[in-house]
């Protein structure tokens, strides 16, 4: 067993004899060590068979974090169940862009400051125009700097319901529940191509942008992938960019004995200039990267900027 899989597993038992949270609830938002929680929906007055977007806001005390849906070698990600009238629906989280937490030799990924998760409800037949609608919220989490906190409460928040076109905008939260949804990485261009290699205990994923533009803007990329176990989270990855191509490499998780079908993951871009926020792409790699320690970016960039010069002579 590896120095890093032994320092992954003692902090997972760490974590699960802690795991039995104290309890905390209020009508309107509930606090608890280290973070509060409350629910913020875009409408004061939600419309009927509309649907919108409702969010659940943590407030982080300064150098703790919760969870990304992968958290990389420990934690968890926030547990919601959803308690809502006949005629209401309530989709899944939609996930903002993650950030790294380095707690060597291990890493995490999550949020800090005051994440807002999002999740899009809507309020329909039989709940009518004149009713209230109360949506209800069980939620657990996991609060971590270097130590972890667990917690659980629940969260309401009840809704006057109008018609369709008389729905009352909450200015406030709906900046707020915007600002978040700016955050959720979107599906990749069409032209853009992932691919991915897994060999000698390594991992390499390829990205091609074959119309130009994806990432131009970009100074640096993280991938952050859905699996958890696709590679040692801790060792910070070789990742370098052109403006057509890019490659990142990581050590394979020594664990999994059997490369991936198809990698899925989030493409994180930090822009070139100060004070322009990231962005990020969400991809899906299949097999055919160059395999990793090759020189593949070389070869990757070459190609693309023999393709730029031909396209210049166009």
């Amino acid at each position: 067993m590896t120095p890093v899989s032994k320092a992954a597993r003692a902090l997972r038992a760490i974590i699960a004899l802690a795991l039995i949270p104290s309890a905390a609830s209020a009508a309107e938002g509930l606090r608890a060590p280290r973070v509060a929680l409350d629910l913020v929906s875009e409408y004061s007055a939600a419309p009927v068979g509309m649907p919108f977007h409702v969010g659940v806001r943590f407030r982080l005390e300064q150098g703790w974090h919760i969870y990304w849906k992968n958290p990389g070698d420990s934690g968890r990600e926030p547990r919601l169940k959803w308690k809502v009238p006949a005629g209401a629906t309530v989709g899944p989280i939609e996930w903002p862009m993650p950030k790294r937490f380095p707690l060597p030799p291990l890493a995490n990924y999550g949020f800090d400051g005051e994440p807002i998760l999002p999740v899009t409800v809507t309020l329909a037949s039989p709940l009518r125009a004149g009713a209230q609608a109360k949506i209800g919220l069980d939620l657990d989490w996991l609060v971590c700097r270097v130590e972890c906190i667990p917690g659980k409460g629940h969260l309401d928040l009840t809704l006057p319901l109008t018609a369709q076109d008389h729905g009352q905008v909450n200015a406030q939260n709906q900046s707020l529940i915007r600002a978040a949804l700016a955050l959720v990485p979107t599906d990749a261009p069409a032209t853009v191509d992932a691919r991915f290699a897994w060999a000698d205990g390594k991992f390499a994923l390829e990205a091609r942008d074959h119309g130009g533009g994806a990432w131009d803007r970009a100074e640096s990329v993280e991938f952050f992938p859905e699996d958890g176990k696709l590679w040692v989270h801790g060792e910070e990855p070789n990742a370098q960019m052109g403006p057509r191509s890019l490659r990142i490499e990581g050590r394979a998780n020594p664990e999994r004995r059997e490369p991936p079908v198809a990698v899925a993951g989030v493409l994180v871009f930090h822009p070139a200039h100060a004070g322009l926020p990231p962005w990020a792409y969400r991809i899906q790699a299949m097999p055919g990267a160059d395999p990793p320690g090759r020189g593949g970016l070389a070869i990757l960039l070459f190609f693309a900027f023999l393709g730029g010069m031909l396209l210049n002579l166009m």
